[in-house]
């Protein structure tokens, strides 16, 4: 790989960008401090990507023949020094392989970034409209398939990396390989929807009232999509729809189907599963899976195995290092409470014909023999591949087999990424804040100056709270326990932060002062409140007497909970009844509560008294559905997210009695899809009301490839 003529090579793989002509390391944007020599091997890696590069050439490179040193010692300490750098492992590289007695070999996918303003024409061709990209693809898998039909399969295993239009948040493979359901972004509203590109043919197609959907799976017969969104479990013909609501799943996790007509699946992140007929009908819990309230145990991602009695799943302890043993893949079946298992994996796992389980481990794809008669894994498990795309906040990675021997998974570890944006009430963007990250729940402080947010770090496999200060391009970590601490809400003055955490083994709150001096409280302990596997906090009333959170302990939806804080009183329901109601904000005055319910069938945005009593008035705000209400500082605003990701505005009067007016659009916001049930909030708006602070999917024009592997298995047999 030649240095371009500019003087400029920037090259870049997963989180890291180097550039080769001024020796500079970055992560996320920020600058890494790497020395010469460690850099120079990071050069002629990056040169020579997927080949060996022997010790003795860089020993030529590094130590010409007139340099004394000890060898073999300074060049171990180099490669240390590099791995170190990026975060990797010599027993599970994702970057560097080591090749005994030879030398090294650069194992990642690497792309090239352009960023120079006069290469308006590269940036032009890597800004392909959606159409061409998907017809580029659908050719590509056209001629691979088509040569599989043709001949039943090829004798060799194919490796190939195919770009995908947009970024995938999810996917799924039909089992007969021929048709590939993924989760992407809308381009222009934000959000995200369910996509397939039929294989073989020219183009790709959206499925019309998918907006919102997460975790496909196919019928057996190849013919349906089973997901989920809006709360619902809910089906579609892939070839024409509509969309059918099979159930109630209010944070679904994962579903299989079986010849028999029976979905398994995960309707929340506790440890229950359930079984539904896939017409619809009684839902029941399967039996050795009942549920547990407080717990930071999950239950997820079943697969029906080839008798369609026995199946997979895995169970994950969120309140441990999802990187140790505690989660695993287990075997159990319809018509037992035996669990059983089978090999431990902080992830989804899938079974393959001809008799293999895939799963992840250690950010590595995967695969063991498992007999499927006998129930039984044998021998060890083996790397298929490094880099897949993990979402450590729910514990999925993205990868997905088919019953003909195809494999396919996303690489990188930036498709779910999204962008912290500032926007004026007409939809300019002004400025941005940070790099690309996962992000989620950004908070306003009062003053308006500092933003809180959570950011699942994909090295890390963990979720922690950081702070934007001002004046400061890139945030500072709040948190540093290795639980899950999510969702951060400021006090009203200022002073504190309260958010969620998942540590010693159960959900709680805690708060800290907003500087990170002194110690940290967990806010229910003198409450003795056992807070359930879905709880999140929404706000502090102005007087920082009440907290006002979601909470799932009556019933199967998330309600709204109001906590005294003080006088130990026991938190209590704000509103009876059997319907959701979620994202509850206290008026700048304490005497309103603004919410989200799907009381009418949809999610819609109501106000109600705080404290409400029996009988008292209820407000409809939004008319055409709704989420995410926040108020102006002045109480004379109320702004919300229409359906289609759309910044709505109704003005607010109290003179007399409480008067809203007609919703009004401000701006078309292209907020990202969240990807957590803790997750309620993807934006935040100044105390004046005019500028808004949006989590927004984040540009890609380079998406990081999705890989593919035909007759997988083959390799086995050299």
């Amino acid at each position: 790989m030649d240095v371009p003529a500019n003087g400029r090579c920037r090259l870049s793989f997963g989180l890291f960008e180097a550039d080769l002509s001024t020796r500079e390391l970055h992560k996320r944007g920020v600058p890494l401090h790497l020395q010469e020599q460690p850099f120079q091997i990071l050069t002629m890696l990056l040169e020579r990507p997927g080949e060996v590069v022997a010790r003795e050439e860089l020993r030529k490179k590094l130590w010409p023949a007139d340099t004394f040193v000890a060898f073999d010692e300074g060049l171990n300490t180099a490669i240390k020094k590099l791995r170190y750098a990026l975060g990797d492992s010599p027993d599970n590289p994702t970057f560097i392989e080591t090749i005994p007695r030879h030398g090294y070999r650069f194992i990642a996918p690497i792309r090239t970034p352009d960023r120079d303003s006069n290469n308006g024409q590269n940036k032009g061709r890597e800004r392909a409209t959606w159409a061409m990209a998907a017809v580029l693809f659908v050719l590509a898998f056209g001629f691979v398939f088509s040569y599989l039909h043709r001949t039943r399969g090829p004798e060799r295993t194919m490796h190939f990396s195919i770009k995908l239009p947009s970024p995938t948040r999810d996917l799924a493979l039909s089992s007969d390989g021929r048709t590939l359901a993924f989760i992407a972004p809308l381009p222009q509203n934000g959000g995200s929807a369910l996509w397939i590109y039929e294989l073989g043919a020219v183009g790709v197609r959206l499925l019309e009232k998918t907006e919102g959907a997460s975790y496909p799976f196919w019928s057996p017969d190849n013919k349906s999509i089973g997901f989920f969104a809006d709360g619902k479990l809910k089906k579609i013909d892939a070839a024409s729809g509509p969309v059918q609501i099979i159930c109630d799943a209010p944070i679904g996790r994962g579903g299989t189907w079986n010849r028999n007509g029976v979905i398994i699946f995960a309707r929340d992140s506790g440890v229950s599963l359930s079984r539904v007929s896939a017409a619809g009908g009684p839902v029941t819990l399967l039996s050795g899976f009942e549920q547990k309230i407080a717990t930071t145990m999950s239950s997820r991602w079943p697969v029906f195995l080839p008798d369609g009695n026995h199946f997979i799943y895995t169970s994950v302890d969120f309140g441990a290092d999802l990187q140790g043993e505690a989660s695993a893949v287990y075997l159990a079946a319809l018509d037992s409470k035996e669990h059983r298992r089978l090999v431990s994996s902080n992830s989804n796992a899938a079974y393959v014909p001809p008799g293999y389980l895939l799963f992840f481990r250690n950010r590595s794809l995967m695969a063991q023999r498992f007999d499927a008669e006998r129930l039984q894994v044998i021998g060890d498990g083996f790397a298929l591949a490094n880099d897949v795309e993990y979402l450590s906040s729910v514990a999925r990675a993205l990868f997905s087999g088919s019953e003909n021997g195809s494999l396919i998974y996303q690489t990188g570890s930036d498709t779910t990424f999204s962008q912290l944006a500032w926007f004026d009430r007409n939809g300019k963007q002004l400025s941005t804040l940070g790099t690309p990250a996962r992000y989620a729940n950004p908070r306003l402080a009062p003053g308006g100056r500092r933003v809180a947010v959570d950011i699942d770090e994909p090295e890390s496999v963990n979720t922690d709270i950081w702070i934007f200060e001002p004046h400061r391009a890139m945030p500072s970590r709040f948190t540093f326990d290795p639980g899950q601490d999510e969702a951060p809400m400021w006090s009203h003055d200022g002073r504190t932060i309260l958010w969620l955490s998942d540590r010693r083994g159960k959900n709680s709150f805690y708060s800290k002062a907003s500087y990170g001096s002194g110690t940290e409280a967990e806010l229910v302990a003198s409450a003795r409140v056992d807070l359930s596997f879905a709880s999140a906090p929404s706000d502090w009333s102005p007087d920082q007497r009440f907290l006002l959170y979601t909470d799932l302990h009556e019933g199967t939806v998330l309600h709204l909970w109001v906590l005294p804080i003080d006088g130990g009183g026991k938190p209590y329901r704000l509103l009876r009844g059997s319907t959701a109601e979620v994202e509850g904000q206290f008026s700048p005055d304490g005497r309103w509560v603004a919410y989200s319910s799907n009381d009418s069938g949809r999610w819609e945005v109501y106000v109600v008294p705080f404290p409400f009593p029996d009988g008292g008035d209820k407000y409809q705000v939004s008319t055409d559905g709704g989420q995410q209400p926040r108020w102006r500082r002045d109480g004379k605003e109320l702004f919300f997210l229409s359906p289609d990701r759309k910044m709505m505005v109704v003005s607010v009067n109290e003179s007399t009695k409480l008067e809203f007016g007609p919703p009004k659009v401000l701006f078309q916001t292209r907020a990202h899809e969240p990807i957590t049930a803790e997750e309620f909030f993807t934006y935040d708006v100044s105390a004046d009301g005019q500028q808004f602070l949006v989590n927004v999917n984040a540009e890609q024009n380079n998406p990081a490839p999705v890989d593919i592997i035909l007759n997988w298995a083959s390799w086995l047999k050299k």
